[in-house]
This record gives C-alpha cells, structure tokens and sequence, in this order.
C-alpha cells in the first residue's frame, strides 16, 4: 500500500521536472540504486579487492609522515601537544 501510494508521488514529481532536467533524475535514481543493489553478477571479488586496494593508497597520500629516529620522545611530544590543545596536563 504505502509503495503504491510513494510510487505515485513520485510519478507526479517526475512529471513536474522540465525535459532537459530529466537527465539528472536520471543520475540521481542511478545512484540511489547503487546504494542498495548488490554488486553486478560480472562484478567479481578481484575487481573489488582491487578497488578497495586503490582506495586505501588514495587515503594513504594524505596520512601524515613523521621521522622518528632514536632520541625521538613520543612521551614528550604527546604531552606538548596535550598542553597546547588544552592547558595544563599533568
């Protein structure tokens, strides 16, 4: 019942869009539907191993980089920045 009557509403609004609007309903349904659809059938788990693999070295260039070497005092640091950010930490 409340798919039909949802349905219906959204005829309605399609039919209000502008014809050279209609395209971006388009995109918009097409990428509605990819948040809950499964992957395609010819979408296999290399594929996705591969994207998430890419995505991760994306993510990875904007991790910061520190160099430690052997007198470095993490201890220290943290404190410095603690006293910075919010006063006095003992």
């Amino acid at each position: 019942m409340l798919y039909e009557i949802l349905l219906k509403q959204a005829h309605s609004i399609v039919d209000e869009i502008p014809r050279e609007k209609i395209g971006y309903v388009v995109q918009l349904l097409q990428s509605a539907k990819g948040l809950y659809s499964a992957a395609p059938e010819n979408y296999c788990a290399e594929e996705r191993k591969q994207e998430r693999l890419a995505a991760l070295k994306r993510l990875e260039k904007y991790r910061g980089r520190l160099k430690i070497n052997d007198d470095f005092d993490y201890k220290e640091k943290l404190e410095k920045a603690l006293r910075e950010k919010h006063g006095y930490i003992s």
